[in-house]
């Protein structure tokens, strides 16, 4: 019981922290570079952070290990389709794009664990 208390609480602060990304990152990003460019950024970031996920697991390199991967694979990415963004920018991309991908998982985890119930 206890468990899944906890579990709920980690699942909203994992929405909430997506949700804020969301409403300030973003618009902050389109209004400097453009709505189709930052959708191809957030598309490309996704795309990197699912490619490092599965390439580099956790038992081969650290979290810091593949955020590094991530920043240097998004940069080449972008700047092959002419996309510039700071390094905070690219962060925050990956950031939202890291906790977009958790925040799946764990919806994953909760329905494997709803349908063990059955």
């Amino acid at each position: 019981m206890e468990r899944e208390i906890i579990m709920e609480l980690l699942q909203a602060l994992i929405m909430l922290a997506t949700l804020l990304i969301t409403r300030y990152a973003v618009p902050y990003l389109v209004s400097r570079i453009g709505s189709e460019k930052i959708r191809q950024a957030v598309t490309l970031a996704q795309q990197a952070v699912l490619y490092a996920e599965q390439v580099y697991s956790p038992d081969v390199a650290s979290g810091e290990d593949r955020k590094d991967v991530v920043v240097e694979l998004l940069h080449k990415l972008l700047e092959s389709r002419g996309i510039e963004m700071s390094e905070d920018e690219i962060d925050m991309l990956i950031e939202a794009a890291v906790r977009t991908m958790n925040a799946g998982k764990a919806e994953q985890k909760d329905a494997a664990i709803g349908e063990e119930d059955w």
